[in-house]
């Protein structure tokens, strides 16, 4: 796949700015990252179709199943024009994000300048969260709707401040994308660095930007001071067995319990409750190819809104959606650990990735990922994808020097004895 380095970032950075920046052609709302998106499947189409050919190891495989699934199920829950439309267009958003960065992101020195930018741009938005969240005005999107001819608005202020929207059109998008770069920021730089991205999350007040924050902290921690061997299964038994106690011996369910931990109130803790046990129901009922953009059958007095990433993916599309996407993760997650490496950056940068996706996966359980916040999970997606190859890479030529070692000495022992 092709792509020059200048339109990478070009992309990278579009996915910044407020959709209001856009042009209308026909029935499609066309943003600049969008622009960029289509232009890039369109240039690698044999690419993409090259993908469709079946490697167990390879999560683009999946990718492009789950956009190929989407297309299918609202063409089944609609009709084969919104299919191509829409369905087009997720299936844009969905596999071009991800194997756009393989395209940049082939060796560590791009890998590690690509890293710097994300970790930058988290910090740059600071100069407008942070005024924005304590006066309640923010100069960036003023500026980009008077050129633009849109408007922001503010959700209801929290703590005694302003819920800061930074360049994006809601704070959840705001706290998601900067909370993704906190593992970056403590394994890649000094650790009291890490307070930048934490603070611009932290400005977006949004639970599921904050209960980001807590998992990678808890990550962190467990990393920093817990060095038992299989210190991560044991960490994962111990979530479990707090989910246990919780179920046995809270007044409400284990789920709920860890719920209401996570979120700002009560309120928003049941509602969540609700949105998933009645939003399974709609997808027990329609299990293949979901409702399609329909609307869910939920009680009279719940709102239209699903606050959940992986609810909506099998909701819209169906559970083989959902399937295909969870293993394409876990293949990444899977290259991830398999291949341990000596170089200290590229390990740096193998664990700050984990611990931001890990943040990204927690927010996805409480709320859903639209515009710039679906693109960019997926193309972190990509990114750690592209770490896994460049980790196999670099696994593979240490076990070939290791060989070359080993015979160099063997060659060397044998000549001393003969």
């Amino acid at each position: 796949m092709r792509f020059s380095p200048y339109l990478f970032y070009a992309f990278y950075f579009a996915m910044y700015l407020p959709t209001s920046i856009s042009v209308n052609l026909g029935f499609m709302r066309l943003t600049p990252y969008r622009i960029l998106l289509i232009v890039f499947f369109l240039a690698n189409i044999p690419k993409f179709a090259q993908q469709l050919r079946f490697r167990a190891d390879n999560p683009g495989f999946f990718i492009i199943f789950c956009g190929i699934w989407s297309f299918f199920a609202l063409w089944v829950n609609h009709d084969f024009a919104l299919g191509v439309e829409t369905g087009g267009i997720n299936f844009i958003e969905l596999a071009a994000p991800f194997f756009i960065v393989l395209t940049y992101v082939k060796s560590v020195r791009e890998l590690e300048k690509l890293v710097k930018v994300m970790m930058i741009s988290v910090a740059s938005l600071l100069l407008i969260s942070v005024p924005e969240s304590v006066t309640g005005f923010n100069w960036f999107r003023t500026f980009t709707d008077a050129i633009s001819g849109g408007h922001h608005v503010h959700i209801d202020p929290r703590l005694g401040l302003q819920r800061a929207l930074a360049t994006f059109d809601h704070p959840i998008l705001n706290g998601v994308v900067s909370s993704s770069v906190i593992g970056f920021y403590y394994f890649c730089t000094r650790w009291w660095l890490t307070m930048l991205p934490v603070v611009a999350t932290a400005t977006s007040l949004s639970s599921g930007a904050i209960a980001s924050i807590l998992t990678q902290a808890l990550l962190i921690g467990w990393e920093r001071f817990i060095k038992t061997k299989k210190r991560w299964m044991l960490l994962a038994a111990i979530v479990f067995f707090i989910y246990i106690v919780a179920e046995m011996f809270s007044n409400r369910s284990g789920f709920m319990a860890i719920l209401s931990v996570l979120v700002f109130s009560a309120h928003t803790a049941y509602n969540r409750y609700y949105i998933w046990i009645f939003g399974t129901q709609n997808v027990a009922d329609n299990p293949f190819f979901g409702i399609g953009l329909n609307d869910w059958v939920r009680p009279e007095y719940m709102g239209s809104s699903v606050d959940n990433y992986w609810l909506v993916i099998m909701l819209r599309y169906g559970l083989p959606a959902l399937i295909s996407y969870l293993i394409a993760i876990y293949l990444i997650l899977k290259g991830l650990f398999k291949y341990r490496v000596k170089d200290k950056k590229l390990t740096a940068i193998r664990r700050g990735w984990l611990c931001g996706f890990a943040g990204l996966c927690v927010s996805a359980g409480t709320v859903h990922y639209w515009n710039a916040a679906y693109i960019y999970f997926n193309f972190y997606l990509g990114l750690g994808f592209a770490i896994v190859l460049i980790l196999r890479s670099a696994f593979k030529e240490e076990i070939e020097n290791s060989i070359k070692t080993r015979k160099k000495r063997y060659d060397l022992e044998g000549s001393t004895n003969a």
